[in-house]
């Protein structure tokens, strides 16, 4: 069961000493290397993908973000020095926030809906922070690295799934927050975030999803929490040539009716095909017809106008950007930077408009060290 560290120890008591309303009236704390692209500096004829921050500290990393209602939005990563990292954006710019940390541990995801209920995951912690008025609190889920906190979503400030894996036994376990008290359920499989970003998604507490791997068949599968239990939902058969193996990336439940899923797969160095599944309320179903070459991989969001926005690579694994919509694919160059390749690892639609904060890293190596880490914006 998951247990709240809020004693008096050191760790903790560098977290709550951070309060809330420090972080937000500070003066912000922006690395030396940091450049940011105000939108009043920049005119377009047409809305278009820009880099908005860079931040150039090598082997910093930027993995998710979250655009939030009121305008503000929170990115998170790890620093240079391995250590969590966040940024949070408001009055109109991104504003560096100190989070305590052990080396070695880093932001995964961030989930939220509002300012006052704003989630993130740490990995190699084995832990979520959750952001509110109150400042910093932390919960853990075992010790780390037996258990694994694969992903996280919030409805609510009164729900939200957390999803851990034991990796002995492949085990896998969700915990719900009610707003007051944490529940933990067995899973049918073991929810993962295999080798993307966003594995999970939600649109209410009644629709539910993440990517799972299922150690009685030994496949990748899907999850789904209707309300009342979790259920598995196996993915159509063939996704991938014949020999090639599928890699779960991200989730994005848009509606009970309207969920979407990607994965990504290769052959002898040559990324590809791509693989974009659909649920419409009854099964997954392969999207089909011409689709681009290459592959998808990281993230996934919607448009604001019914379509969606994914991270890509093309066949020789260089990153892109792909919106579909209504059967019709765009590709999309990847914003230019000075400082590396921009590859990335986040989306998230502002909510109220057709514009999309985006995470990302710079010229990131096999090794998954990086030249530094970007904040980009379309529209």
């Amino acid at each position: 069961m998951p247990h709240r560290l809020m004693s008096a120890a050191a760790a903790m008591a560098a977290v709550a000493s951070a309060s809330w309303s420090i972080f937000l009236n500070a003066a912000p704390a922006t690395p030396a290397h940091a450049t940011e692209s105000r939108a009043g500096e920049q005119r377009a004829t047409r809305p278009h993908w820009r880099v908005f921050k860079t931040i150039a500290v090598k082997n910093t990393a930027l993995n998710a973000i979250v655009a939030l209602p009121g305008g503000t939005a929170w990115a998170g990563g790890k620093s240079g020095a391995g250590r969590p990292l966040l940024y949070h954006f408001a009055g109109g710019r991104w504003h560096l926030v100190r989070v305590p940390g052990q080396a070695g541990t880093s932001v995964q995801d961030i989930a939220g809906t509002s300012a006052s209920n704003v989630w993130a995951t740490i990995a190699s912690g084995d832990a979520v922070a959750r952001v509110s008025s109150r400042g910093w609190s932390i919960t853990s889920f075992g010790p780390a690295p037996v258990s694994r906190v694969c992903g996280i979503v919030t409805t609510g400030r009164k729900n939200t799934w957390v999803f851990t894996s034991d990796l002995a036994s492949s085990k896998g376990l969700a915990h719900h927050y009610n707003g007051s008290t944490w529940k933990t359920t067995k899973l049918p499989a073991a929810a993962t975030n295999g080798s993307g970003t966003e594995p999970a998604s939600a649109s209410s507490a009644r629709n539910v999803w993440t990517w799972a791997y299922n150690a009685r068949t030994g496949k990748y599968e899907t999850m789904r929490f209707n309300g009342s239990r979790w259920l598995i939902v196996s993915l159509p058969a063939h996704l991938a040539p014949a020999g090639q193996q599928i890699q779960p990336q991200s989730m994005l439940a848009v509606s009970r009716m309207n969920v979407w899923a990607t994965a990504y797969t290769t052959s002898l160095g040559v990324a590809g095909p791509v693989i974009l599944l659909h649920w419409q309320g009854h099964r997954w179903s392969k999207v089909a017809g011409p689709r681009p070459s290459g592959a998808l991989l990281g993230p996934i969001a919607r448009d604001g106008r019914g379509g969606i926005w994914l991270g890509a690579v093309t066949q020789a694994s260089a990153p892109e950007i792909l919106h579909y919509r209504n059967g019709t694919w765009k590709t999309y160059q990847v914003p230019a930077s000075t400082t590396g390749v921009v590859s990335l690892t986040g989306l998230s639609l502002i909510p109220g408009s057709r514009s999309l904060w985006g995470a990302g890293v710079l010229s990131r190596t096999s090794l998954g060290s990086t030249k530094g880490a970007v904040i980009v914006k379309f529209g």
